[in-house]
């Protein structure tokens, strides 16, 4: 009894994956992350160029 309900499961979770990865959905999803990610570190972080130049330098300086 218990097989049927693995074998079951297995058959929709095979066609669940082929449907999410067949689409533009998995390549969507990753995209939309990125650009969030890349959003978010411009909008937290406006002067990240000037942070990372000033830490290397602070950091150069204390080795010396």
């Amino acid at each position: 009894a218990h097989h049927a309900h693995f074998k079951d499961a297995d058959k929709y979770c095979k066609i669940i994956a082929g449907r999410v990865s067949q689409g533009l959905g998995c390549e969507a999803c990753l995209t939309f992350a990125v650009l969030a990610a890349a959003v978010g570190a411009v909008v937290l972080y406006p002067n990240l160029e000037s942070l990372v130049f000033k830490n290397l330098s602070e950091l150069i300086n204390s080795q010396f």
